[in-house]
């Protein structure tokens, strides 16, 4: 009887660890899945962040480009000295008294236009 008990004891205790391996096997997978699924949703977010900053990191890439060329003709320009066709003309300039007339022209295309590296000549106001 004693041997009879103890088989069937040996044979629960085996049960016990196949059902604990399984338990355990099932959990596990059961928690990759779960980890899985978080990681590709973070996966996801970050991959939609990533291309949101490249676009704008483009737009600037682009805006910058268009600068330079800005810049290119405004070299070009400096480089042709004593052209008349380089003279400008700013109507409605407002007037103050003692007005310094090359440093307000100069603050009008460097606020107004954001053009830099230039060289205001001479300025002075006409009777239109």
């Amino acid at each position: 009887m004693y041997s009879e008990m103890h088989t069937k004891l040996s044979a629960m205790e085996t049960c016990m660890d196949v059902l604990e391996d399984n338990l355990e096997k099932k959990l596990a997978e059961k928690l990759a899945k779960i980890v899985d699924k978080r990681v590709n949703k973070l996966k996801k977010g970050i991959t939609e962040s990533v291309i949101n900053v490249r676009s704008d990191i483009d737009k600037e890439i682009n805006y910058l480009t268009k600068n330079d060329d800005l810049q290119k003709l405004q070299d070009n320009l400096l480089t042709r000295k004593d052209d008349k066709k380089l003279n400008l003309v700013v109507h409605m300039l407002p007037y103050s008294t003692n007005e310094n007339l090359e440093r307000k022209v100069y603050a009008l295309f460097c606020d107004g236009l954001k053009l830099n590296n230039f060289k205001i000549t001479s300025a002075e106001r006409k009777l239109s």
